[in-house]
């Protein structure tokens, strides 16, 4: 599988993304809205939307983008959650934020099926397998 993360004048930059964990009160217990990654970073795993940060692009405004572009939700970002750092594969740094939905209403599609199964919301007490690990160490700490 041929992963491009870098265009050649930025090889020797470690690739930076933002994440969203977006959690909502559905029925008075929190969930999380996780897909399945395909063909990108954290393939094969239950994983938050997120992507790159664009040049120039504000860590915010690209998580916004970004959700958008992945689920067609509208978020607002509130709080930085943790950073991951992976040396598999092109040096990536990953940062995690907490966001909620602006509407919390809306519902998400899966607006890119080539790099997502598709989006749904779990109970954060009982998340599906496989878990991206960081993402499963957070969720213990926030259940608890």
């Amino acid at each position: 599988m041929n992963k491009v993360l870098f265009d050649k004048e930025n090889e020797s930059r470690p690739y930076l993304a933002a994440n969203a964990v977006i959690i909502k009160n559905i029925n008075g217990k929190k969930h999380i809205l996780l897909g399945i990654r395909k063909n990108v970073a954290g393939a094969g795993f239950y994983y938050v939307p997120g992507g790159h940060v664009k040049m120039g692009e504000r860590i915010n405004d690209s998580l916004v983008r970004e959700v958008k572009e992945e689920c067609g939700l509208d978020v607002i970002v509130e709080n930085f959650v943790w950073v991951e750092e992976n040396f598999e594969g092109p040096h990536h740094v990953t940062l995690y934020y907490q966001t909620r939905l602006i509407n919390s209403n809306q519902e998400p599609k899966n607006m890119e099926p080539h790099k997502c199964e598709g989006w749904q919301w779990f109970p954060v007490s009982n998340p599906p397998k496989p878990l991206w690990v960081t993402l499963g160490d957070f969720l213990k700490t926030f259940a608890s």
